[in-house]
């Protein structure tokens, strides 16, 4: 099912330039950070 009050974001940039450089880093970020991921109890 879906659900219309979700929203999906795609960013994209020139690879190889700063802007991606940056997105790369934010992804890792948030790939990295433990308060991202929920985690069953």
């Amino acid at each position: 099912m879906s659900d219309p009050s979700l929203s999906f974001l795609v960013y994209t940039a020139e690879p190889g330039s700063p802007t991606a450089d940056a997105l790369r880093v934010l992804g890792s970020i948030a790939a990295t950070d433990e308060r991202a991921v929920p985690t069953a109890r």
